[in-house]
């Protein structure tokens, strides 16, 4: 009897060591995986089960957190790098977005959050790529106005119409409004040739 009674602590220790340990091999399979918040949930309820063993989920929560760090850093460097002006002036500047986007993607790809900060970026890419052009084809229409030449200052103008065409129609409107501005917006195409025509 003494000998069972000295026998089952050790054996509940061994039972506890071993959970421990699977929770432990879990947290490493969800890092390798790319699943952070799973494996810093894991890490952390080891670490209040286990608090003599806290190193070893430290060592986990670091590698979670130092993947988190380089996230954002190159988030916040990616979009410091598309709202300077003379970066988008850059020939190469759609090629450098789309890769420094897909590195953002190789650091975290399982986390929701992560995949709404590169869909944010990506439409203020496109924003700001857009108002440059906008302002361009604007100034050119400007100058053709002063020049008289009425026709290709409009033509010029029906250029910038369709930038921000896709972000209207994922705008969420209803048809009627949807029929209403694609109506007009034909009307405006036509302008010009109908002008042309008539001289």
């Amino acid at each position: 009897l003494r000998r069972l009674l000295v026998s089952a602590p050790k054996k509940t220790e061994a039972i506890k060591k071993k959970i421990a340990d699977i929770l432990l091999l879990k947290a490493d399979d969800n890092i390798r995986n790319q699943r952070y918040n799973e494996a810093f949930e894991d890490a952390s309820r080891f670490w209040r089960e286990n608090p003599e063993r806290a190193d070893e989920a430290q060592k986990r929560i670091r590698k979670v957190n130092a993947v988190r760090e380089k996230y954002n850093k190159s988030s916040y460097e990616l979009y410091q790098y598309m709202i300077n002006p003379k970066n988008r002036a850059d020939p190469d500047y759609n090629k450098e977005v789309v890769r420094r986007l897909q590195e953002l993607d190789d650091l975290d790809r399982n986390n929701p959050d992560s995949k709404k900060t590169i869909i944010y970026l990506k439409e203020t890419s496109l924003a700001l790529v857009n108002q440059d052009t906008l302002r361009r084809v604007m100034s050119e229409a400007r100058t053709l106005i002063d020049k008289g030449s009425y026709v290709p200052a409009a033509r010029k103008y029906l250029e910038a119409s369709g930038l921000f065409k896709p972000e209207f129609e994922n705008a969420g409107y209803d048809e009627l409004t949807m029929s209403a501005v694609a109506k007009e917006a034909g009307k405006a195409d036509s302008s010009p040739a109908s002008y042309d025509a008539m001289q």
